[in-house]
């Protein structure tokens, strides 16, 4: 649910979770890419979103088990 250009990875779409989490409020919800850092979980969450994929954050370290850590 991110755009990436050029290699970057931008914000998690926030008004498209948000536009899927009204027409399915019992679903779980994925964001598909897009977060950068602790502060973009942290977002998600209250945007009601369950997951996220983390792999280029995690790989070049910018999200590591203390934030993870954090979020538990």
């Amino acid at each position: 649910m991110a755009a990436c250009q050029e290699g970057r990875a931008l914000l998690p779409d926030s008004e498209r979770l948000r536009q899927v989490r009204r027409k399915s409020p019992r679903s779980d919800l994925f964001a598909a890419g897009g977060v950068r850092e602790l502060d973009d979980l942290l977002h998600l969450r209250k945007l009601g979103v369950a997951g996220a994929l983390l792999a280029s954050a995690l790989h070049d370290g910018r999200i590591g088990p203390t934030h993870i850590a954090e979020l538990a």
